[in-house]
């Protein structure tokens, strides 16, 4: 089983606890394995493979003892249970790859795949690396990241104890030229580990580390950009007009791609607009220094 078709399991297991609630149920969830066994069986497979409906509201939570353990909105899900932090914010995409479909506050999946899937995570030793298969081509699964350049590994926030979370697998997926994250996988407790932007060590017991990271968005630099004349691109998209973002957000387009961000570089001397295709020749010329554009 690759790793974004269990983290789809999870949430959809868990939002079958969370709609089938029941307080035995829940009792014996949250107080050892064997519950968890009697739940996986009496509640969340019923649910994955069809034979129970599932119905959800657009806006779900479940706490225990002031720790959040799943919160389900329109399009994210967050899971936390034993040891072990989860999160979405593409949950549609993320049930897709399992076969199933989330619309109006139901998830309905197919039948013996998944139920063959399940089964197969259940008994799977958890500490048995995941392969992964990414959902899209411009996307990439990290497994046990390491701060960019060290063997160290990536600790949960992006400084000591500070911007954790999102904020760290943001830095991170940026520092390997990816513009954005989508999904998070957290191991608590597994120290030693470094921060990412202070660079700071965390050895205590308590210290998490980033399991896995699904970065989006890789990013191309584009060097003193060029038309496909040759000519450097002037700063404007047409002459005079349209410059600065237009001119750059056209140059990607061109390419199939989105605009992420730009540089302007001054006084270059000879440039050619992109639309209407005009010369500027002199001193007050400008162009781009970059152009980075995004798939």
């Amino acid at each position: 089983m690759n790793i974004n078709k269990l983290i789809a399991l999870t949430f959809v297991c868990w939002i079958s606890l969370i709609a089938n609630l029941n307080a035995g149920v829940f009792d014996d969830v949250v107080d050892g394995v064997t519950g968890v066994g009697k739940w996986v069986g009496k509640e969340a497979i019923p649910t994955v493979i069809g034979k129970r409906k599932l119905e959800i509201k657009p806006y779900i939570r479940l706490s225990h003892n002031g720790q959040d353990i799943v919160r389900v909105s329109k399009d994210a899900a967050y899971v936390h249970f034993a040891g072990v932090t989860l999160q979405t914010k593409e949950l549609k995409r993320r049930l897709a790859e399992i076969g199933c479909t989330y619309s109006s506050g139901s998830i309905v999946c197919a039948g013996s795949l998944l139920y063959d899937e399940a089964v197969r995570a259940i008994k799977r030793d958890p500490k048995i690396n995941l392969v992964s298969s990414n959902s899209k081509p411009s996307d990439l699964l990290v497994i046990s990241p390491l701060v960019p350049g060290t063997e160290d590994a990536l600790d949960y926030c992006a400084y000591y104890a500070k911007d954790c979370g999102r904020a760290a697998a943001l830095a991170y997926c940026k520092s390997i030229n990816y513009s954005g994250v989508i999904d998070i996988a957290v191991r608590h407790n597994t120290p030693p580990t470094k921060t990412i932007s202070g660079k700071e060590a965390c050895t205590g017991s308590s210290c998490d580390r980033i399991g896995a990271i699904t970065c989006t968005g890789p990013i191309h630099t584009y060097t003193q950009p060029k038309l496909s004349s040759g000519e450097k691109l002037d700063y404007c998209n047409y002459f005079g007009k349209g410059c600065g973002q237009d001119a750059a957000k056209g140059f990607c387009a061109d390419k199939g791609q989105s605009l992420h961000s730009y540089k302007k570089q001054p006084n270059v001397g000879r440039t050619k607009t992109r639309s209407d295709n005009r010369i500027c020749e002199g001193r007050v010329c400008d162009s781009f220094k970059e152009i980075q554009c995004v798939t």
